[in-house]
């Protein structure tokens, strides 16, 4: 089985639903926030971060900067995009400029 690129994907229920009440993959919530920063309303992406506690989702940050690693073009930059913008609303808020993707080597220093 192969997974479709993100752009290939467009249910409704991408992100929201998954089959037979199971747990929502990471990777179809990652996608959902591709296609509402790719539609251009933030606020909406905020919204589906915080009502999926996204935002404090370890598991779902490391899936989202592997993806920037592994990922080229337009796909990179648009998941850089992400990151980069909830960089900017944390330092706005006045908390530490932590990137909303822990880098790995954020992630090893906090072990040490």
């Amino acid at each position: 089985m192969k997974l479709k690129p993100w752009n290939q994907r467009r249910g409704k229920s991408l992100g929201h639903e998954a089959p037979q009440g199971k747990a929502v993959p990471l990777i179809d919530r990652i996608h959902r926030v591709m296609h509402l920063w790719k539609d251009g309303d933030l606020h909406k992406v905020d919204e589906y971060l915080d009502q999926h506690a996204l935002r404090r989702h370890e598991l779902f940050k490391r899936v989202v900067q592997s993806l920037i690693e592994l990922s080229t073009n337009s796909e990179r930059a648009l998941l850089e995009s992400i990151s980069n913008q909830h960089r900017r609303e944390r330092r706005q808020a006045g908390r530490p400029q932590r990137s909303f993707i822990e880098t790995e080597s954020a992630a090893e220093s906090e072990g040490e």
